[in-house]
């Protein structure tokens, strides 16, 4: 999941040439859809773009047109789930990634976090054990 979503374009009317429902968008993100009825029918886009962009209709039925730059995201399908629960705050959505992998933002790449800060001595200790390994090597 992506931790920051572009704030959504509202528009009055959204015309989308090749929607998908609500219900469609989570079986192809292989998420069991938790509603029924016609909430679930809500019109959604996933179209290639340069930059992430929501252009959306006001209200919670609108048609939904999500512009996601080719290549940058695995899975578009939970991209538009996860943008649709968080950015939309769209209840179906939501209810379907809740206490699913999906739903967790995960960590930044680098060094890991700790409880507290090492001290010098274990960072001096870490590494000179660090560079001993690394002449072995060679």
């Amino acid at each position: 999941m992506t931790l920051f979503i572009p704030p959504a374009i509202y528009r009055p009317k959204v015309r989308l040439k090749h929607p998908l429902s609500l219900k469609q968008l989570c079986e192809n993100a292989q998420v069991r859809c938790r509603a029924s009825g016609a909430w679930v029918e809500r019109k959604i886009e996933i179209v290639s773009a340069e930059a992430l962009q929501v252009i959306a209709e006001p209200g919670s039925w609108g048609n939904v047109r999500i512009m996601v730059p080719h290549g940058s995201y695995p899975n578009r399908f939970v991209l538009a789930l996860n943008i649709l629960a968080y950015g939309l705050h769209d209840l179906v959505a939501r209810e379907s990634i809740r206490g699913t992998a999906l739903s967790i933002v995960k960590p930044d790449r680098g060094r890991p976090r700790r409880g507290s800060a090492k001290s010098n001595r274990q960072r001096q200790r870490e590494l000179r054990q660090r560079l001993s390994l690394s002449a072995d090597e060679t």
